[in-house]
């Protein structure tokens, strides 16, 4: 424990580890700085965030098997142990296995339903390039405040739009079979070219980069603990894409000019940013991946699709211009509602995961 002294008064804080596999994590590197988001909500509070040595409680941002095992040798027990699971299955699949979860009290999987039930919206940031965020990124409370000054929901600037249909999300593989990677390459290679332009790492002929991604992929997997699945990992290896169009430096400034997006999640059981920013701006998702309404979004918003490539591309040649419309107003309101503010961006998932991790320790301390 850390003691402090207070005028003459003793107040006894409770030390609590953060750490964990998520690259915000860095050796020497304050909790403030790691995790700033979750560790401003402990400021005044009877918990002290610590980033090494013993503790009472531990909490990892996704699993890490060492700093796991030197809380439990320390004297630390399962039930004082709290995972708060940042990747998705198809990339971390270990941490939602039987076997890890039964190491942990406590369980908060953001954008996706924890074991008890719990759900959490996925914490919402504004990001240009989606493979290098910055934090000089504009603020997304900015970008809200923007919506009435723009014409992003409206009809007759979203018919000059330039760009038919897109795809942003780089050519990843995963271990598993659950995954929806596959499905992504499917409709890359089979949508005509002419309506759907796809953008991102891993898509062009730059087989050293392919396979590199598959090593990094079968041994991350391995060390996890993972029985890789070899016919994922180097599915489609030699395949090429006629759609792809490369890299992009602003996602937002190219879904502002394209009609549709194409969001194909990484599987079933998650809901991660590449929806919320098409519906930040009026570009008419067709989602392929888990029942929205089971994880906080209102129907209508996107046009949910089983992933057929012929179904997609009439959607797209037919959508009517009443039906368009409909979905631009219910983007719009959605966008600008107290529920998305309350529920989505980052800062305010980070105050309910927070909050209910104080709970947790207030419970079992």
């Amino acid at each position: 424990m850390t003691v402090y002294l207070l005028i003459g008064l003793t107040m006894v804080k409770t030390r609590v580890l953060v750490s964990g596999t998520a690259n915000t994590f860095a050796p020497d590197l304050a909790i403030s700085q790691s995790v700033p988001e979750f560790a401003i909500n402990f400021s005044e509070t009877n918990y002290d965030l610590v980033s090494k040595g013993k503790s009472e409680f531990l909490v990892l941002f996704n699993h890490e098997k060492n700093v796991y095992r030197s809380f439990i040798s320390s004297g630390g027990r399962p039930e004082k142990a709290i995972l708060i699971r940042l990747e998705p299955d198809t990339v971390f699949p270990a941490q939602y296995t039987k076997r890890i979860e039964n190491k942990y009290g406590f369980i908060i999987s953001p954008g996706g339903v924890s074991p008890d039930g719990i759900f959490l919206g996925w914490p919402y940031k504004y990001h240009l390039n989606p493979a290098e965020p910055q934090i000089t990124d504009p603020e997304l409370v900015k970008i809200l405040d923007s919506i009435p000054q723009n014409s992003w929901f409206d009809y007759e600037s979203w018919k000059q739009r330039s760009h038919k249909l897109v795809m942003i999300a780089a050519n990843k593989v995963s271990p598993i079979s659950q995954s929806n990677y596959s499905i992504r390459r499917n409709l890359a290679s089979l949508i005509d070219k002419e309506i759907l332009e796809v953008y991102g790492s891993l898509w062009g002929g730059n087989y050293y980069q392919k396979i590199h991604h598959r090593i990094a992929v079968l041994v991350a997997a391995i060390k996890q603990g993972t029985f890789p699945n070899l016919l994922q990992i180097y599915a489609s290896l030699f395949k090429k894409y006629k759609a792809s169009k490369g890299v992009i430096a602003d996602k937002h400034k190219l879904l502002r000019e394209s009609k549709f997006t194409l969001v194909v999640e990484n599987s079933n059981f998650i809901v991660t940013e590449k929806i919320f920013d098409a519906f930040i701006n009026g570009s008419i998702p067709i989602y392929v991946g888990a029942d929205l309404k089971l994880f906080g979004v209102p129907s209508g918003l996107a046009i949910e699709s089983s992933g057929n490539p012929k179904d997609i591309e009439s959607i797209v040649k037919n959508l009517s211009e009443v039906e368009v419309k409909e979905h631009l107003k219910a983007l719009q309101n959605f966008v600008t509602s107290e529920y998305f503010l309350s529920n989505w961006p980052a800062d305010k998932v980070y105050l309910k995961i927070a909050d209910k991790v104080k709970s947790y320790l207030d419970e079992v301390n």
